[in-house]
């Protein structure tokens, strides 16, 4: 399921080897029917304080058009979405793939059983048939960045893309799901999303965000990139821990195909981050095509809350 956060679009590596082994045992079953229902939570927005960088929002007064409090834009089922199926009573690390059938466009959709599956645990075998009976479902999206631990937890791994320019570009957007026996699974967003609007008078190629910054008072060290296990605390309270990474876990980046030349105008970038707070020192790393490294870093603790999108100030980059 890609799902988009705009009119068409939403709301956090390459393949599950970084989890598993690529070896995983793979079956492919008799097509059986079997149809679940998928509902989407819907996010809302809220503002940083002005001071964010600092006392001065270096003179360019437009801001994000989100508005506190409203949900921007909402999340919705595209054509061709995959979701990852666990059920209860499978055996260990058992995954199922199912296909959206109908519902494309809005925010509840109908997935089927396509017929494949396989295990993250390589000592058992997968079973050939849908359970007869179960209690409960797991169930995570997109369906090629989740896997099923042999624990039989999810473990989501972070969009594909970390830093998207523009929110028609915000696709893929990890998810999680749970469902009784009734098969109506209601999918929840454990991560929260970034808007810092960027202007200035450079020509940049390269965003990075970076936790590893520390100074006297504060030691960061947050990792926000990798795969995460998604926690689910109760009363809809979910926590991502940090599962294991292949490259640096505490920075999330966006290198764009063509470079972006900034102006008075901002340019809106969106991050996916796992929930919590982010201390004074958290930098914002701004490569111009020149090679330069132009360096943003907060002034004041922010926090990211899981299923809501956190509008920072306008952040100037400027060659001065």
């Amino acid at each position: 399921m890609k799902r988009n956060l705009l009119a068409c679009s939403i709301v956090i590596l390459c393949g599950l080897c970084g989890v598993v082994s690529c070896d995983k045992p793979k079956v492919s079953v008799e097509p059986q029917t079997m149809t679940l229902r998928a509902a989407i939570e819907q996010p809302v927005a809220y503002s940083a304080s002005p001071a964010m960088f600092g006392d001065s929002v270096c003179g360019v007064q437009q801001r994000t058009i989100i508005q506190d409090g409203t949900i921007p834009h909402q999340i919705v089922w595209q054509a061709n979405d995959q979701i990852i199926i666990h059920f209860n009573t499978g055996v260990q690390g058992s995954m199922r793939i199912f296909d959206l059938t109908s519902g494309a466009g809005t925010g509840s959709a109908e997935f089927e059983y396509t017929g494949f599956g396989y295990t993250s645990d390589p000592d058992v075998t997968m079973q050939e048939e849908l359970p007869e009976e179960y209690d409960s479902i797991l169930a995570g999206y997109p369906a090629m960045f989740v896997t099923v631990t042999p624990e039989n937890t999810i473990t989501v791994l972070e969009a594909p893309r970390e830093i998207y320019m523009g929110l028609e570009n915000v696709v893929d957007y990890p998810m999680y799901g749970e469902a009784d026996k009734d098969g109506d699974i209601s999918f929840v967003c454990p991560f929260g999303m970034i808007c810092f609007p960027v202007a200035g008078d450079v020509t940049i190629n390269k965003i990075a965000i970076d936790t590893s910054y520390s100074n006297d008072e504060i030691d960061n060290d947050i990792e926000i990139s990798g795969l995460f296990q998604i926690n689910n605390l109760g009363g809809n309270e979910y926590s991502t821990t940090f599962h294991s990474s292949t490259h640096n876990a505490n920075q999330i980046v966006w290198s764009g195909t063509s470079s972006v030349t900034l102006t008075d105008t901002p340019v809106e970038f969106y991050g996916i981050m796992p929930a919590g707070e982010y201390g004074a020192g958290v930098e914002f790393q701004f490569t111009t095509t020149d090679g330069t490294t132009i360096t943003k870093t907060t002034q004041q603790p922010f926090t990211v809350t899981r299923a809501q999108i956190l509008n920072l100030p306008v952040l100037n980059v400027s060659s001065n």
